[in-house]
């Protein structure tokens, strides 16, 4: 299987991006879903990161490359990843993982520019993916204080004086 590391940085942004993603289609369930988009669209940027995903892994045209997809890790390959995480300090994910990562945030775009009034079952299933794949494959990889700040990231409708992190925090150089 083929890994490319990443820095300590693009983790960090790609955790708290995905979280926000995750947590702002929680919170449009229940609220407006137009205001939900903008937010995304504006604060997270998907597509900007999508494009930084691609050019720092340096991705190929995706017919020459491994098929978007991630798997629960086995125990097998959590070792691996702790191993270099900890001995080696580099911070891995699969060709596999990063083009699902890349088709996340490109599906993430694509939904919220639907023609449609309000959250959908569609939605919501991208959400877990998003929430699953940012749980099992992102999280692991950093440290638990770490993700501790990361887990407050911003969000729309989060709560008024809610102790959240901007997501500007994290931002791309």
């Amino acid at each position: 299987m083929n890994y490319i590391q990443l820095q300590e940085n693009q983790l960090e942004l790609l955790y708290a991006s995905l979280r926000s993603i995750d947590l702002t289609l929680d919170r449009s369930r229940w609220g407006e879903w137009e205001p939900a988009c903008q937010f995304i669209l504006s604060k997270v940027r998907p597509l900007a990161l999508a494009d930084e995903i691609y050019k720092s892994a340096e991705l190929s045209d995706p017919a020459n490359n491994a098929t978007p997809w991630f798997e629960r890790n086995s125990i097998g390959t959590k070792i691996v990843k702790q191993y270099n995480r900890i001995i080696n300090r580099k911070l891995i994910l699969s060709i596999g993982e990063v083009w699902f990562c890349y088709k996340l945030l490109l599906n993430t775009v694509d939904i919220i520019n639907r023609p449609v009034s309000e959250f959908s079952t569609e939605a919501e299933r991208h959400r877990i993916t998003v929430s699953t794949f940012n749980e099992e494959i992102i999280a692991p990889l950093l440290n638990n204080s770490l993700l501790t700040r990361l887990s407050k990231v911003e969000h729309f409708d989060s709560a008024p004086g809610a102790d959240t992190v901007p997501l500007s925090n994290f931002r791309r150089t």
